[in-house]
């Protein structure tokens, strides 16, 4: 979890909610007091984003079981870091092949799932500047410059 810097002076920016920052949290499945929580303590200008990740088993009656708890969340948090380096490698790859619908498709993949995560500026940024260039060749100059817009973020 952690925070990402907006930089929309006095609102004027595109997130008219989140314009100071969003705060983001990987919630296991099993909890339901973090999310409402998270809303509660609200901030103006600050948006509570969250994300859950499965958990198979509910039971932590032990620290054995509590250890296996960690473990599972490092599982499904590894899982879907690794399809988002996978998607945007895909995107790379079409792209060079001249399939722009298809790297686009895959670019926007990998940006979803890291913003999701919340984990990654940099990878995020790469994602939209590979967006507005693939946008940019299909002659869509609006959607290229917001994508590269959304990379300076």
């Amino acid at each position: 979890m952690g925070f990402v810097n907006v930089t929309n002076a006095h609102h004027g920016g595109c997130d008219q909610l989140g314009w100071r920052r969003k705060f983001g949290v990987i919630i296991p499945s099993t909890n339901t007091i973090v999310e409402p929580e998270f809303h509660a303590m609200s901030v103006p200008g600050i948006t509570a984003h969250t994300g859950r990740i499965h958990i198979r088993n509910q039971v932590l009656d032990s620290d054995e079981a509590f250890q296996n708890l960690l473990l599972q969340i490092r599982e499904e948090i590894g899982d879907r870091w690794g399809i988002a380096l996978g998607r945007y490698s895909e995107g790379a790859i079409l792209h060079e092949l001249g399939d722009l619908e298809g790297a686009i498709a895959s670019f926007a993949a990998s940006a979803d799932l890291r913003r999701s995560l919340g984990l990654d500026a940099a990878g995020l940024a790469f994602c939209y500047i590979r967006l507005g260039r693939a946008k940019a060749q299909l002659r869509r100059p609006a959607q290229a410059r917001r994508d590269f817009q959304e990379a300076e973020r």
